[in-house]
């Protein structure tokens, strides 16, 4: 580049320097609106959809919920499976 030839070494680094930073500036700017955009189209992070009326159609399905019973190590909590 022609811009970077008339340059010193020490002009060169502190250039380099202040472009890394403005862009981690930009790039820490823009994180928070991205995040909230990516949490909302894929519901990740909390942020669900929720269905303004319940539907009309029943579908015949079974559904499996499966529970997991762990507990911290120093908890006095015990779980056992009843079936």
């Amino acid at each position: 580049m022609a811009v970077f030839s008339n340059l010193s070494g020490t002009q060169k680094t502190l250039f380099q320097t202040l472009a890394v930073v403005t862009f981690m500036a930009g790039l820490g700017w823009a994180s928070v609106p991205l995040y909230d955009l990516f949490c909302r189209v894929t519901g990740y992070g909390g942020t669900t959809n929720t269905a303004s009326a319940e539907s009309d159609v029943i579908l015949d399905e079974t559904i499996r919920v499966r529970f997991d019973a762990s507990v911290e190590r120093d908890f006095p909590w015990s779980f056992k499976p009843v079936e």
